[in-house]
């Protein structure tokens, strides 16, 4: 299992309809979780690396301003900030 293919499963499972905000919310959270930085850095030479890199980076900033609006709905500030 790579960690590419539980990212882009949550992150479809986040953007679909009908799912609760909390359900919305442990997506997020995890999506957060699961990313950790830059793709294949030690590969950020090849050119095939480049839009995957970029394609995973907006994706996580994505999720990041989704979790927070979300955290702030539900009034949990202190989560925001971490």
């Amino acid at each position: 299992r790579l960690d590419i293919d539980r990212f882009d499963a949550l992150y479809a499972r986040a953007g679909q309809s009908g799912l609760s905000d909390a359900a919305r919310l442990e997506c997020f959270q995890a999506l957060a979780r699961l990313y950790r930085g830059d793709f294949l850095p030690k590969q950020s030479g090849n050119l095939w690396v480049v839009p995957l890199s970029a394609r995973y980076h907006a994706r996580y900033l994505d999720v990041v301003k989704r979790c927070a609006a979300l955290l702030e709905k539900a009034g949990r500030f202190e989560e925001m900030t971490a």
